[in-house]
């Protein structure tokens, strides 16, 4: 049987960026682990508990377990702290654009992804390409791209960030960016609402317009078909599509 490893910065960034390939549950995946690398967690917005690292965290794992069970997925954790547990006071620090090479967490992830290879010997890597800029987007693609061989790379696009208008020009630059060998393939929804419902499994991440942002990204490619596009070079993995490439 094939396995995919998913690497997913923060506890809801799979559900939000290819739930709806994942309800799917395609035998071209195979057996799917997902690994949350950045586990520890303080952010709950808008509660009372917001900072409250122990409760913050245990809260999404619960949302993360109850997204793994409705897709049929192995969950694991990589340990890392994330945001304001490493000293960034405020969100829009992480948005900043700092140098990756410059956080002290970067050398510890790509041994957490290394041994996460050692020991799955998966047949493909899914990992966020980065759009929008968060810093632990931009470390998971590093780490991912520093232990995984090319061909077995599957890149997907970053939601809400894709959703987003603004981000509209950083995606050009990103997807112009990726190797060579990617190509976009268009993997169909087949129910728009099933994926919004699967987002909003981590309730105390959805507080605002994220879920408008992923529908507004999933209508972007066709007028009346909802679809995710994730960025592949393992023609293996070319049958997850209905042949439409961009």
């Amino acid at each position: 049987m094939r396995r995919t490893l998913l690497l997913s910065p923060h506890f809801d960034d799979i559900a939000f960026s290819i739930g709806g390939l994942l309800d799917r549950r395609p035998a071209a995946l195979g057996h799917c682990i997902l690994v949350t690398l950045f586990s520890r967690s303080d952010y709950l917005p808008g509660r009372d508990e917001d900072g409250d690292e122990h409760y913050a965290t245990m809260t999404r794992v619960a949302e993360d377990e109850s997204f793994a069970v409705a897709v049929g997925v192995e969950t694991r954790h990589g340990g890392l702290p994330e945001g304001r547990l490493c000293g960034f006071d405020s969100i829009a620090a992480l948005f900043d654009g700092r140098e990756i090479q410059n956080d002290k967490r970067l050398t510890t992830l790509k041994k957490i992804v290394a041994e996460l290879v050692r020991e799955h010997r998966p047949d493909a890597v899914f990992t966020p390409i980065g759009i929008g800029g968060h810093i632990e987007h931009r470390l998971t693609r590093a780490a991912a791209e520093a232990s995984v061989g090319s061909p077995h790379l599957v890149y997907y696009e970053d939601l809400p960030y894709a959703g987003a208008e603004e981000n509209a020009e950083d995606m050009d630059r990103l997807f112009a960016r990726l190797p060579q060998a990617c190509r976009g393939v268009l993997v169909p929804i087949h129910s728009l609402q099933r994926k919004l419902e699967l987002a909003r499994t981590y309730a105390s991440q959805v507080v605002g317009h994220e879920t408008e942002a992923i529908a507004r990204r999933a209508l972007a490619f066709h007028e009346s078909r909802a679809c995710e596009r994730i960025w592949i070079q393992d023609e293996n993995l070319g049958g997850l599509g209905e042949g439409d490439h961009l």
